[in-house]
């Protein structure tokens, strides 16, 4: 709820819900997702976000609110998860089959010998802002959490990780089409102006339309994007090294 350049973002009205339940009914519709919690702070002003998330019928987790690398770890060890999908709660076009071929590819190394630490699809930049994820093995999070001592690393959770390649196995997640000059994250209000007008213009309310469905439209109505395509990020991260690199077609699924 503290964000500097839109307060209160996550609960803000979008379609007949928040931008959290928003969040919440598209993840519900992931398979591979055996549990859904909200991982905020122990602060006041935070209150309502467990409000939210009980609302929607969802567990909820709260820890410090600037060492959320310890917020993840505990949060982890209470719903006793092997596997950590870490996703954001200004994404609310997050593309459930985009988490499900991830998590797929993610298990699928599990059974080899050379089973993946980190599995991301923004270590080289290629799906539009906004449906950033990552996936990690609980152990991976908990040599993170014993051993990170910086704060950017306890504040941003796994750059810790994906710095070291030489120690940890990384794989990148790429689009076959490259949209990383979309936008679709909620940082700013020219940001909710877009979610608005999307949700409107594509009836996002009574379907799920996947990644493939949105570019689609915004192919067709180029005006939307201009929308917010002029704000810039908060953080610009450079190009880094990886072990891997998998390629998921738009609209295989």
């Amino acid at each position: 709820m503290g964000s500097t350049r839109l307060p209160g973002k996550i609960l803000l009205p979008l379609g007949t819900t928040t931008v959290l339940g928003q969040v919440i009914r598209r993840l519900r519709c992931a398979r591979l997702l055996d549990e859904i919690v909200i991982a905020t702070t122990r602060l006041e002003r935070d209150a309502p976000v467990v409000e939210e998330a009980r609302r929607h019928g969802v567990s909820c987790f709260r820890g410090d609110e600037h060492d959320v690398l310890s917020r993840y770890y505990e949060c982890a060890v209470q719903a006793k998860a092997t596997t950590v999908v870490r996703i954001t709660s200004d994404c609310p076009l997050v593309d459930p089959s985009v988490i499900d071929e991830m998590v797929m590819s993610f298990n699928a190394k599990r059974e080899q010998s050379h089973a993946y630490h980190y599995l991301a699809n923004m270590l080289e930049s290629s799906f539009p802002k906004g449906l950033d994820l990552e996936v990690f093995s609980f152990d991976t999070l908990r040599i993170a959490q014993s051993e990170a001592s910086t704060d950017f690393d306890r504040e941003h959770v796994m750059p810790f990780v994906n710095r070291q390649p030489e120690r940890f196995r990384l794989c990148n997640y790429r689009s076959s089409v490259d949209h990383s000059g979309d936008r679709w994250t909620l940082d700013t209000r020219e940001d909710y102006e877009f979610m608005l007008a999307l949700f409107q213009s594509m009836d996002l309310d009574q379907r799920i339309a996947s990644y493939a469905d949105i570019c689609e439209h915004l192919e067709r109505q180029p005006g939307l994007r201009l929308i917010n395509s002029h704000i810039q990020p908060v953080v610009q991260v450079g190009r880094l090294k990886f072990h891997e690199s998998l390629t998921w077609v738009c609209g295989e699924h």
